[in-house]
């Protein structure tokens, strides 16, 4: 997957302070000898349900309301 650091959600990170997108590389030029290698693309691995649970739905949503949001993928 594809990170477009110019969202809001990357607003804290370095990449969104200089414009840099993934999704559109030769928008900015990635400088490599101040910030290292660029960020890596990641595998989104969603979600399959195999079978259908009210329980597991549930347990599933409980979890999300106390979990942190966080502007990572697999977190």
């Amino acid at each position: 997957v594809m990170d477009c650091f110019c969202e809001k959600t990357w607003s804290h990170s370095p990449q969104h302070s200089i414009g840099y997108c993934q999704q559109c590389p030769d928008k900015v030029k990635w400088p490599a000898e101040s910030m290292g290698s660029p960020p890596p693309l990641y595998f989104n691995a969603g979600m399959f349900v195999f079978e259908p649970s009210r329980l597991t739905y549930e347990t599933l949503l409980d979890t999300l309301r106390i979990t942190p949001p966080t502007p990572f993928a697999e977190q």
